[in-house]
């Protein structure tokens, strides 16, 4: 099963959208960085495709115009320009869950806990 199928079948839509490709590149992109690798091991795939489906429930929250960054814009001066971002308090992509964090320690570069 891959991870589009998984999306697929969380969401009950049956043609992959480009929401989805992106949100699939992001979660792996994340994934590959957080553990220091190059390709993201079969073990995780459904932790890649919950972040995927976060990534995606974080886009439609912002309207799906904007991309979910995790923080938003929380005071703007106009005299010699400061901005203020305050952290998003339910970015699930933008804040690795403990549960997703606890697999995906596992799989860290230098830490061989998997098999």
């Amino acid at each position: 099963m891959t991870v589009f199928d998984i999306i697929l079948e969380r969401l009950g839509q049956s043609q992959v959208t480009e929401a989805m490709v992106l949100a699939v590149a992001e979660a792996e992109q994340l994934i590959k960085n957080y553990c220091g690798i190059t390709e993201v091991p079969g073990p995780l795939t459904f932790v890649w495709a919950e972040l995927a489906l976060a990534s995606l429930a974080d886009n439609e929250a912002a309207g799906g115009s904007l991309p979910a960054t995790g923080a938003v814009l929380s005071a703007v001066s106009l005299g010699d320009t400061s901005y203020s971002f305050a952290a998003a308090k339910d970015g699930a992509a933008a804040s690795l869950r403990q549960d997703v964090k606890s697999q995906l320690n596992r799989w860290r570069k230098g830490l061989f806990a998997h098999e």
